[in-house]
């Protein structure tokens, strides 16, 4: 009897031991079941899912232009309803590891006849996982977009040069986020940058007649200035002109018309000084022999009785910084008094770019200090800085300049301008509280670099 009991006993143990690995393994089995098909579905959506993305537009952030504003139109494709987005700016390669960081830069927007409308947006603080075998990316603290299937939206972000756009892709399911793509955008490879000329057309420095008043611009020995920033961009062992000045006799001047051209020539700039008639003369000095290709330099060169340069100029080349790397002094054909310009920047092949110019004229030695000061914002400021507010400042607040040019050729959007007129300010015979202004025609058209 007691031996039944045992016999009994034992069996009811294995049926029960064996009835608790079979649920084991039936849960095991499911769950791994599960974990597969939720693995399959994932990889099934992120295969489906497609973008595409226009060309960019953008707008150089001023005024030193070292950041820029991108947009693109953004369509997005999915099987699902709705996709999350999280876009953010990177540097500088892609990378799937690439993380978004507290300063995303990017954000999405809708469009409408109205313009354009931030998109709905909500901080995701969460563990982002892969599709593929459900491993966790990353725990990520970030702005993110939930956007339909099907639908257009404008991305925007804040970039410098050598920056991408990442766009992460998420999908929450199942109480947990997945990455299932990444797409990135890189905006500088597109061509973006800003645009300065290589060459452009011509700028008569008067209007009408050369005995008509003003407006133009008049050149008197007291003294003048000439000051332009220039790029090296291609080392051509030709010559090639950066700056053609004509200089004409106006009214009832008896001077001398000459010319003034300034040229690269290989890693060299040369001052070419030429007056062509029965008595010619012809004199070139080389000015700088160490110019590095994608370096900016500052050129001007000065005369006048004023300056203590009645009948020479001197020639003067600065770095991007600031330092002098030369100067030289050339005899002229003909002392400045009367005169006025016809002026060529650069030239139609892309060896130098050009970013900006002026010209002023002094009428007395009270406004040295003024008439300095307008080299020395060029020089401080750089090339890229837009100068207008200031040397308006400047002429405004000291008649005793008489006139001052500027030309600005940089362009930092889409699509630059065939023509680009200079701003002449200009004080009038008799008394004015402000100086006039005259925009300088161009006859013919630019063309330009990425600068």
């Amino acid at each position: 009897m007691e031996s039944s009991l045992v016999a009994i006993a034992l069996l009811i143990a294995t049926l029960v031991l064996a009835l608790g690995a079979f649920a084991l393994y039936s849960v095991s089995f499911s769950h791994q079941y599960y974990t597969v098909s939720v693995q399959e579905y994932l990889i099934g959506v992120s295969k489906l899912i497609s973008i595409e993305v226009s060309q960019p537009t953008y707008a150089g952030i001023p005024p030193s232009y070292n950041y820029f504003n991108v947009s693109y139109v953004m369509w997005i494709q999915s099987p699902t309803k709705t996709v999350t987005v999280v876009a953010f700016v990177a540097s500088p390669q892609p990378n799937p590891y690439i993380f978004p960081s507290s300063a995303q830069n990017a954000s999405l927007f809708t469009s409408s006849l109205n313009g354009y409308s931030s998109l709905s947006s909500f901080n995701l603080n969460a563990i982002v996982y892969l599709p593929q075998g459900g491993q966790p990316l990353a725990n990520i603290h970030a702005v993110a977009y939930n956007v339909s299937s099907n639908s257009t939206y404008v991305l925007s972000a804040v970039v410098r040069p050598s920056q991408i756009i990442m766009l992460w892709l998420l999908y929450y399911y199942d109480g947990k986020w997945y990455r299932l793509d990444y797409v990135y955008l890189s905006p500088f490879s597109s061509g973006i940058g800003v645009y300065i000329i290589s060459g452009n057309g011509v700028y008569k420095g008067y209007s009408g007649a050369l005995n008509n008043p003003a407006p133009h611009i008049y050149l008197s020995q007291t003294g003048f200035q000439l000051g332009m920033w220039f790029k090296a961009i291609n080392m051509q062992q030709s010559p090639t002109p950066l700056l053609n000045a004509t200089f004409i006799p106006t009214g009832n001047s008896v001077g001398k018309k000459f010319s003034v051209i300034l040229y690269t020539q290989g890693s060299s700039v040369y001052v070419n000084v030429y007056e062509s008639g029965l008595l010619s003369y012809n004199q070139t000095k080389l000015l700088y022999n160490n110019l590095k290709a994608g370096q900016p330099y500052f050129i001007n060169f000065t005369s006048g009785s004023q300056l203590l340069l009645s009948q020479v100029a001197e020639f003067t080349i600065y770095d991007k910084q600031g330092k002098l790397l030369n100067s030289s002094v050339m005899i002229l054909p003909s002392e400045i008094n009367g005169y006025t310009l016809i002026l060529t920047f650069g030239s139609k092949t892309i060896s130098n770019g050009i970013y900006q110019a002026f010209i002023e004229t002094i009428r007395n030695k009270q406004g040295t200090n003024s008439f300095w000061n307008v080299s020395n914002i060029a020089i401080y400021n750089g090339p890229l800085y837009n100068n207008t507010y200031l040397y308006y400042w400047t002429i405004a607040h000291d008649q005793n300049l008489y006139a001052l040019a500027y030309w600005y050729f940089v362009w930092p959007y889409n699509n630059p301008p065939p023509q680009v007129p200079g701003v002449l300010w200009y004080w009038p015979s008799g008394k004015s509280n402000y100086p006039n202004v005259y925009y300088i025609p161009e006859k013919g058209n630019n063309t330009y670099v990425i600068g």
